[in-house]
């Protein structure tokens, strides 16, 4: 049994298919993956040889499916030189896809961390005009001691169906004191 990513492939003896293996599971770079294919032994190429070159081809072919761009098709290829062809020209093409694809997915959450911010934003803001609103109605209503002591009591309320009873018990209240004590129970709740 080998641990293929613990084996250096220059410890497998030269012209081995297992170094291929070795040298395919540890590619790390499309240079690594163009390296290894070009340098397959040439007895693959041997017509006794033939359904192991097709394991190999089918091989490269499927580790290259997984690390395509999305919305690419790989072509079919029947022989080694066509893999080598296939990998060059595609290892060419598919970073500038890979970057152009994670731009676009930035760019989608980007925009939707930007509507969800506004969003809050603009919530909070409401909020925040909703509660200087009773404010500035309390001190008409009642005086300015009132509106401070309301300041506190609204800062702690961020419900809006909460604010809104606020307004309600502001027109129904008849005195400052039962106002603010009917207030601290809805923030307390």
């Amino acid at each position: 049994m080998i641990e293929e990513q613990h084996l250096a492939v220059d410890a497998v003896p030269s012209g081995n298919l297992m170094g291929t293996v070795i040298g395919l599971e540890q590619s790390h770079t499309e240079a690594d993956l163009i390296r290894v294919a070009n340098a397959m032994p040439k007895r693959l190429d041997r017509s006794e040889n033939g359904e192991l070159r097709r394991v190999f081809i089918d091989w490269i072919t499927s580790s290259m499916e997984q690390v395509r761009p999305a919305g690419e098709k790989l072509p079919a290829v029947d022989s080694l030189e066509e893999v080598q062809m296939m990998l060059q020209e595609r290892m060419r093409k598919w970073p500038a896809q890979w970057m152009r694809e994670g731009r676009e997915q930035g760019i989608e959450q980007g925009i939707e961390q930007g509507i969800e911010q506004g969003r809050e934003q603009g919530i909070e803001q409401g909020l925040e005009q909703e509660r200087a609103l009773l404010c500035h109605m309390a001190a008409l209503r009642f005086g300015a001691e009132t509106r401070e002591r309301l300041q506190v009591l609204l800062a702690t309320i961020a419900d809006p169906d909460q604010l809104a009873e606020v307004g309600g018990r502001l027109v129904q209240c008849r005195a400052a004191d039962e106002f603010i004590a009917q207030v601290e129970l809805l923030a307390r709740s």
